[in-house]
């Protein structure tokens, strides 16, 4: 879950992506968008994320009797709400019980989206590469989510 989020995904695409999702040979997986969220590629581009869901996909077409598209986090077959409180459920799980946010206010999936776009700021610069890399339509979303404060120009007199 942690690799996805990682790659660029949000909690919405998380419970939709299986294993036919991943294209590791051109270190991608396909995010199919979600409310406000367009689908797009997202890159592997962390060698961690690339072998974490190597395994993982291996792990669960193992598990599988065929070889169709298994889902890589959930059951898939539960409506899309219940996907995407699973996949926040489990992320919450994951933090606490490995110690990552002991006390107070624990983490969300929205902290790890919120941390890769102030990283894709920093790189490139770009707003836009913010909103191309999340799937967000608008960049008034994208500048809120990775902490940017648009500052409006003065008036020249």
């Amino acid at each position: 879950m942690l690799a996805l989020l990682l790659s660029g995904l949000h909690s919405g695409e998380i419970g939709l992506t299986g294993t036919t999702e991943l294209d590791l040979d051109r270190r991608r997986v396909w995010a199919v968008g979600a409310a406000r969220i367009t689908a797009r590629y997202c890159p592997l581009e962390d060698p961690w994320n690339l072998e974490v869901l190597r395994l993982r996909a291996e792990y669960v077409q193992h598990q599988a009797d065929n070889n169709s598209n298994q889902s890589l986090t959930t059951n898939r077959t539960a409506p899309a709400h219940r996907l995407q409180s699973s996949t926040c459920t489990t992320f919450g799980e994951v933090v606490r019980t490995s110690g990552i946010a002991p006390g107070g206010r624990s983490a969300t999936p929205r902290d790890v989206s919120s941390w890769l776009a102030t990283k894709i700021l920093s790189e490139t610069g770009q707003i836009a590469d913010v909103a191309l890399r999340l799937g967000l339509s608008s960049l008034d979303s994208a500048a809120k989510l990775a902490g940017f404060s648009w500052q409006t120009l003065p008036e020249a007199s």
